[in-house]
């Protein structure tokens, strides 16, 4: 899952309860969340930044035995995939509209406006 925050351990929690393992790529900086038992490991990008992000997630798919699910739970790593997609999708599972369209639905106004 991508943005371990208290969004993400609630997700993380609920697999857990069902079985499914989770690995989590999270903000610099500590945080308490770290020592949660509901995800096996907690991959720290050195910056919260597209680029950064795109590049671990890429890093740790190549090290993964099959394609996972990716889990987005931060707005900005929506628009990061879906913007990223052809680099992903060999690693990952997910389905996410054009970039185009995640910035209309992530702008109410422009949203609204249509």
């Amino acid at each position: 899952m991508v943005g371990f925050e208290i969004n993400g351990l609630g997700l993380a929690r609920a697999l857990k309860q069902r079985g499914v393992s989770c690995l989590a790529v999270a903000q610099p900086g500590w945080s308490p969340l770290f020592a949660s038992r509901a995800v096996k490991t907690v991959y720290q990008c050195a910056e919260w930044k597209k680029d950064v992000v795109i590049e671990t997630l890429v890093d740790l798919g190549r090290r993964l035995d099959q394609r996972a699910v990716l889990l987005l739970t931060k707005h900005e790593s929506v628009l990061w995939a879906s913007e990223a997609a052809e680099e992903l999708a060999p690693y990952y599972q997910f389905a996410l509209p054009a970039p185009d369209t995640v910035r209309l639905l992530m702008n109410k106004a422009q949203f609204y406006a249509r």
